[in-house]
């Protein structure tokens, strides 16, 4: 692979990879849960001044769709490389 990956080669890798992600999430969410945890109260607080409570009035289904959003975002994530 070149420096540079186009969005061909991009979407190939997603596709070859992303199904076999799913191991790899629950041992990242198992191994690092305490870093996620506080991560997200930091996440949390930093966020207040611009979102203050926004969260707590959102529809369960936009809730799930935030969450998934999230979610995708790790797994492409994993798709594009190694990790520690």
């Amino acid at each position: 692979m070149s420096d540079y990956v186009c969005l061909r080669e991009q979407k190939a890798l997603y596709a070859s990879r992303a199904p076999h992600m799913r191991p790899e999430v629950h041992r990242i969410v198992d191994e690092y849960w305490d870093d996620i945890v506080s991560l997200g109260r930091s996440r949390h607080i930093a966020g207040y001044t611009e979102y203050q409570d926004h969260m707590y009035h959102v529809t369960e289904g936009d809730r799930l769709i935030e969450i998934l959003e999230e979610l995708a975002d790790v797994v492409v994530y994993l798709t594009s490389g190694d990790l520690p």
